[in-house]
């Protein structure tokens, strides 16, 4: 059979990686930048996304590293953004898509990577694929609830592929690091991360803005 992009690339030496990143790129679709991002995951809701929107604490660190984003894809660096909802993790992740735009990224939320982790149907396992072979990946959610155990190990197992083979996964979670790091069940999976993903906590209330009847 014909062998996964993911597993060749894992195998070229670092300093051929970004180099290699431009036999990855794919036809510009017919409506450019939105038209791939849709194709990728990404709600068209986050397709305007920009640096104005991230937070001013944070945003000198985020812009050097979509700045610099081909040598984090080189090392397998990605982010790990926690902190409560509406403080624009989404956005950032976005941000990452945009940047990587053309090339090998893919966007999903965490329950749906966790509803494929053991594949039923040929639509999972195509999603699966393409979770671990997409040199970037941004997954929004970690930490939600979920009623089962299982796909937490699964997660972990997952997590470790894709670091191992310098892969890079970029991930939100509306918890804080240190919640994470307090639960047993998440920890196996944070411990991962720090290795290969650089940490941001956002901080403040929502910056979400709920319509207004006067606005009709």
């Amino acid at each position: 059979g014909i062998e996964p992009l993911g597993e060749i690339i894992s195998r070229i030496p670092n300093d051929q990686v970004i180099q290699t990143l431009a036999h990855l790129e794919k036809p510009e679709p017919p409506n450019g930048m939105s038209d791939w991002l849709s194709r990728q995951g990404l709600p068209r809701e986050y397709h305007a996304a920009t640096l104005d929107q991230v937070n001013e604490a944070i945003k000198p660190k985020i812009t050097s590293y979509l700045g610099n984003i081909r040598e984090h894809i080189a090392q397998g660096h990605g982010l790990l953004l926690t902190g409560t909802y509406g403080t624009g993790k989404t956005n950032i992740l976005a941000l990452v898509m945009k940047a990587v735009y053309p090339h090998w990224a893919w966007f999903c939320y965490c329950q749906d990577l966790f509803k494929s982790l053991i594949p039923r149907t040929e639509e999972q396992k195509t999603f699966l694929w393409k979770m671990q072979d997409y040199q970037v990946i941004c997954v929004d959610g970690f930490g939600e609830a979920y009623e089962h155990d299982w796909p937490y190990s699964e997660f972990e197992m997952f997590i470790e592929k894709r670091k191992t083979a310098k892969k890079v996964t970029c991930m939100s979670t509306n918890l804080s690091l240190e919640d994470l790091q307090k639960n047993a069940k998440y920890l196996r999976v944070v411990d991962r991360l720090k290795t290969c993903c650089y940490p941001f906590e956002l901080e403040g209330k929502s910056r979400r803005t709920a319509l207004s009847v006067d606005d009709l």
